[in-house]
């Protein structure tokens, strides 16, 4: 008997469906994605962050989610000098052949993003299990 005879004898149910419907719950994926933003390299988080960002269902985005997302993006001019021989060429007051010109960039705060993310899962109560306790005492007034 070979080996993959084996293998199909032993799994041939799971190999012929694959499934992960009821073995992953949306909660789980979710928890995996946070734990990769968290334990990944630095050079890494910003697409670990979009991944996660990219997984919230359109249904839960809200206002207060929007709102804080635009806080996290910042707007930044800085000079671009055009170089000869390693040598910048021009300067702002006196601009020589188009140089230096001005560039304008959107920064993002990804480490903002990925809090805004958190909370938005917060308020919809996947992080942080509630459970809801009824304590009854006899007191005798």
């Amino acid at each position: 008997m070979s080996a993959i005879e084996r293998v199909s004898d032993r799994w041939g149910s799971e190999i012929s469906q694959p499934t992960l419907k009821g073995k992953l719950s949306f909660e789980d994926s979710i928890q995996m994605l946070i734990n990769r933003c968290m334990t990944c390299l630095e050079e890494e988080f910003e697409i670990n962050v979009s991944r996660l960002q990219s997984s919230i269902p359109v249904a839960w985005i809200d206002d207060e989610f929007n709102e804080d997302l635009e806080q996290t993006k910042s707007t930044v001019s800085y000079w671009k000098f055009k170089q000869w021989c390693g040598v910048n060429v021009g300067t702002p007051e006196e601009p020589i052949g188009g140089s230096p010109y001005q560039v304008t960039e959107e920064i993002i705060n990804w480490q903002a993003v990925f809090n805004t993310i958190l909370n938005l899962y917060n308020r919809r109560n996947l992080l942080i299990a509630r459970e809801r306790v009824e304590v009854v005492t006899d007191v005798e007034e």
